[in-house]
């Protein structure tokens, strides 16, 4: 490597160390040319692009910022809002951004509470939630379709027909299937 390029790799490594508030290695190459263990360490720790430090690319900069952000992005965002407005059959919400960050809103948190979304999926593109929600919904299934085998087919024929009226209807579905199992109770006393 020349002295010049040298110097030029000295002064990104400064310049990244100032950037991040770190020290940086005192020895760059060893003496056979190659990065010292110390600079491949600084590397690893502080996530800093070889190549940009020896190149001056910024090509590998550039595609893990967009990786690394990707899902927070306002045009990921907008699909998003669009995706569950569309399973929800509400009208989607504007996206307000600022230094190409999307804010959060009244709006956007109101409409994440009419669509039923999860706002850290929304916003952040994190499945944490929503995996969790589709758990816990196989498992509701599972306990509902146990139940569901339980019951006669009489009994079976009367819940369809209570749950289309509580739906059609938008009565309190708690309090409507408290009911029915009073009713069935009953009936199976009798």
């Amino acid at each position: 490597m020349k002295k010049k390029d040298l110097t030029e790799v000295r002064a990104r490594l400064e310049q990244f160390a100032d950037w991040t508030n770190t020290t940086a290695p005192e020895t760059i190459l060893d003496k056979d040319g190659a990065p010292t263990d110390e600079l491949l360490d600084y590397s690893r720790k502080e996530e800093m692009s070889l190549d940009w430090l020896f190149a001056g690319d910024v090509k590998p900069l550039a595609l893990a910022h967009r990786e690394k952000h990707w899902a927070m992005s306002p045009w990921v965002v907008r699909q998003r809002v669009e995706l569950m407005a569309s399973i929800a059959g509400i009208e989607p919400v504007a996206i307000e951004t600022e230094d190409g960050e999307v804010l959060v809103t009244d709006e956007l948190l109101e409409f994440c509470r009419e669509a039923g979304a999860d706002f850290e999926w929304l916003t952040l593109g994190k499945p944490e939630k929503l995996v969790e929600a589709m758990r816990r919904s196989k498992r509701d299934d599972e306990r509902a379709l146990r139940v569901a085998r339980g019951l006669s087919r009489t009994e079976l024929n009367a819940l369809t027909a209570t749950l289309r009226i509580a739906l059609s209807d938008n009565l309190d579905i708690e309090q409507v299937m408290q009911t029915y199992r009073q009713a069935v109770e009953e009936q199976r006393a009798a």
